[in-house]
């Protein structure tokens, strides 16, 4: 090993792991942990230490349950002290100032891991980029709306560490002027809700934003999603209340909420009439980005298009069947769609709609709708009218246990990060094309390296790039979903 694996940052000095041609530092605090009268506050720097701050191994995670049938493998680590990063770099670069990732992981607000095997960062730092996983608040900590604490303490958490990378990243060889911001599922919905906020054009210059949950809850349905967590946990809507339980119990209570997914205790266990399945979706997703009008000030599809990040360069996607297998092979299912379509007022593109997905299999038209409004739909959205913005489709259908034939959500990570054949992705993907994970990884490090991924932008035609066996850019391939409100 040519370099030393210990960093100064702000806060003190950290030894890595050296992995051999990278070196990782995890568990770094970007701020204080959130425990006692912080639980419920805007993060603040963490205290410095003296001496050197082992950085060897996982640190906590905010979640404490992962999802039952989850497909990504989301490893759960006790501890207080959730507010950190996870640096991988390339060995012996120090002063290389390379361009950098900021990945903020999925898990529908409630879960998810900074140290999720298919988040691994060697394989983007071979290729001569810094990589920096967040770990942040979640469910009622991060999202829940309360009278004696600020709102959006998630989305102050993701400020704050992009903060720290501004300050620190240069220790371990990054370029603080050279900052992407990516994520998948609530990810990517983090990565549209930040470009809406104000001053993100001084800490990030390039975004990726796949399958984004573009949900983001009014003042009145938070509160009223922090008055269930309450309820059902026994103690008042309050900070100081929340604050008093165990954080393990407080971050059970989504868990606790009826959730058509079927990740909850109370499980609607099939589908709710056609004309409900929309709104029951939504409810859902209990804690997200609220529109408070100060922080968050739009909607988590519009900030990107008209908000200080409105002219970062942005890489856009969704996969092909997100969520197809919830409701495959329903007989009648053209009917059913009219009625979903009727439940949230967008009967009069029914027509038009079903015309543009006609090649779509009758078992597959249902699944397919509740793909396009919950994420397909925000490709397009997004996209229209905004300058410096490239799109994907990606259409691999798995061969893996995991809903076998289709593209479904959360599959084009391993190729991204490029971690196919590895025991932890295998039952999501099963054989899988290398040729396709080194097309992807390639034209995302392209991007992240200051580029364009390889394909026209979305502006020149409307654009995409999808990817599949053999891939290709075609015109309008969201055409479908871009008739569709968002």
């Amino acid at each position: 090993m040519g370099a030393s694996v210990t960093v100064d940052t702000t806060s003190g000095s950290v030894r890595g792991k050296d992995l051999g041609d990278t070196v990782v530092y995890y568990g770094v605090p970007y701020a204080a942990p959130p425990v006692d009268e912080l639980a419920f506050a805007a993060p603040i720097p963490p205290t410095a230490w003296s001496g050197v701050r082992d950085a060897t191994v996982p640190g906590p995670t905010a979640q404490h349950r992962a999802f039952a049938t989850g497909t990504i493998p989301d490893p759960t680590v006790p501890g207080d002290d959730i507010l950190t990063v996870n640096v991988w770099t390339p060995e012996a670069s120090r002063d290389a100032r390379l361009p950098v990732l900021v990945w903020f992981h999925g898990g529908a607000y409630i879960a998810g891991s900074p140290v999720s095997p298919w988040y691994d960062g060697r394989s983007f730092a071979r290729d001569g980029i810094v990589v920096v996983t967040v770990g942040y608040r979640l469910g009622v900590a991060g999202f829940g709306v309360v009278p004696d604490a600020p709102h959006n303490r998630a989305v102050r958490d993701w400020l704050a560490a992009l903060e720290w990378v501004r300050e620190n990243i240069a220790g371990f060889g990054g370029d603080p002027d050279r900052v992407t911001i990516a994520g998948q599922s609530a990810g990517g919905g983090a990565v549209l809700t930040l470009l809406g906020t104000e001053g993100i054009d001084e800490l990030v210059h390039g975004a990726i934003a796949m399958s984004p949950v573009t949900k983001v809850s009014s003042l009145e349905e938070a509160v009223r999603a922090t008055a269930v967590a309450a309820e059902r946990l026994g103690v008042e809507a309050t900070a100081a209340a929340f604050a008093s339980l165990p954080r393990e119990v407080l971050a059970d209570a989504p868990w606790s909420m009826p959730n058509v997914f079927g990740t909850s205790e109370v499980s609607v266990g099939e589908l709710p009439a056609p004309a409900m399945l929309v709104p029951a979706v939504l409810a859902s997703l209990p804690f997200t980005p609220v529109l408070d009008g100060e922080l968050v000030q739009t909607p988590v599809a519009e900030g990107p298009r008209t908000g200080a990040g409105a002219a970062i360069p942005l890489l856009i996607g969704a996969v092909g069947q997100e969520f197809n297998g919830m409701a495959a092979g329903i007989p009648g299912a053209a009917a059913l769609a009219r009625q979903v379509l009727d439940g949230f007022g967008a009967s009069g593109i029914a027509d038009a709609y079903l015309e543009a997905q006609s090649t779509a299999p009758e078992g597959e038209l249902l699944g397919q709708l509740l793909s396009d409004v919950f994420i397909r739909s925000a490709v397009p959205h997004v996209a229209e009218d905004r300058a410096h913005t490239w799109a994907y489709d990606f259409r691999w259908g798995s061969q893996g246990q995991i809903d076998p034939g289709r593209a479904f959500h959360c599959l084009d990570l391993p190729f991204v990060w490029n971690v196919l054949g590895r025991p932890e992705s295998l039952r999501a993907t099963g054989e899988a094309p290398t040729a396709l994970a080194a097309e992807m990884h390639d034209a995302w490090t392209a991007f992240i390296s200051g580029g364009d991924p390889g394909w026209a932008p979305y502006a020149r035609g409307r654009a995409i790039r999808r990817f599949g066996l053999e891939s290709g850019t075609v015109e309008d391939g969201y055409a479908a979903e871009r008739l569709l409100p968002l």
